[in-house]
């Protein structure tokens, strides 16, 4: 962190002094990073095109532009979750998107945002009509996960056993476990279970959020030995897009309305 924070007032200082060759390190810095992602719609997901697009993506390749990075949707690489959040923690030069912010996982990743917003909840069929009010009426459930998401993380947080979890890999697969009745309810971000709902052709308004467990922002994680110099001037630009309310248009196009917790 105090790294980033050094480079981050170098950024700044630069910016003002040598503007063009700051640009030029900022733009080769952020080009030997691997950028790592998964099927994380919408915030982040291969469209029909077969290329990388989703809320997230599109803000960082804004970015890229606007530093000068040659960095494009086709240097994105989609892994399963576990392995992408495995590999930012061993190796340098590598970030992960889209990547909840928390206190636990700030102490292990460098992070650029916030970026965009993320509910986690438990998402049920509302004609279950399930209500939630101690840990143990979630272990009278089967729960789906995605394996090392944010979703399991806080379940195991709050004390869930952990024979009730089901876990897979993909968050469509999970979706289409909890249209089909195999699951009494997922632990998820409620954006992306909606969005999937709506692609696969049910409702959201069926669902609900029957607990939320944290409403939150998410960003890009780094392993903590990536150049604090791409950081930096990541953070920066996204500062600047922030302020002019590119980030807050493009959340817009993606996000419509969705249910609330009861």
């Amino acid at each position: 962190m105090q790294r980033t924070l050094w480079a981050l007032l170098l950024v700044l200082i630069l910016g003002r002094a040598n503007a063009e060759a700051l640009d030029d390190g900022c733009a080769s810095s952020l080009e030997q990073i691997q950028w790592l992602s998964e099927h994380y719609a919408p915030y982040n997901f291969v469209g029909e095109q077969g290329k990388p697009t989703g809320m997230t993506t599109e803000i960082l390749l804004t970015l890229f532009k606007r530093l000068g990075a040659k960095v494009d949707a086709e240097s994105i690489v989609f892994l399963p979750w576990a392995r992408s959040y495995r590999t930012i923690q061993i190796r340098p030069d590598h970030g992960l998107f889209s990547t909840t912010i928390t206190l636990q996982r700030e102490k292990l990743f460098t992070f650029v945002g916030p970026i965009v917003p993320i509910t986690v909840a438990l998402i049920a069929k509302r004609d279950k009509q399930l209500r939630i009010s101690s840990v143990e009426d979630m272990n009278d459930l089967r729960i789906g996960t995605v394996k090392d998401d944010i979703g399991e993380q806080l379940l195991l947080e709050a004390g869930v056993n952990p024979q009730v979890i089901q876990r897979t890999s993909y968050a469509d697969n999970l979706v289409i476990q909890l249209i089909r009745g195999r699951l009494d309810a997922i632990a998820y971000a409620s954006q992306p279970t909606f969005y999937y709902m709506n692609q696969l052709g049910d409702k959201a308004s069926d669902y609900e959020l029957i607990h939320v467990f944290s409403e939150g922002q998410m960003g890009v994680a780094f392993h903590p030995a990536t150049d604090p110099l791409a950081i930096a001037c990541l953070q920066e630009a996204l500062n600047q897009l922030k302020a002019e309310g590119g980030v807050e248009a493009v959340i817009n196009r993606y996000i419509g309305e969705l249910p609330q917790s009861e």
